[in-house]
């Protein structure tokens, strides 16, 4: 039996629900920082977060 692919709604959900698991949005800056700075993962996490907000 084949499967059907996914609208691309759901594909979106699907592909946002991945990437929230895989990339760590609820981190604190000290746990980010902890290790010294490397172009600023707080900023890049923050403006990741907001570009998946919108979708």
């Amino acid at each position: 039996m084949s499967r059907r692919k996914p609208d691309t709604s759901e594909a979106m959900r699907r592909l946002i629900d991945e990437i929230r698991a895989a990339i760590p949005f609820g981190l604190s800056e000290t746990e980010l920082c902890r290790d010294g700075c490397n172009a600023c993962s707080l900023k890049l996490l923050e403006f990741f977060s907001s570009e998946l907000e919108g979708w």
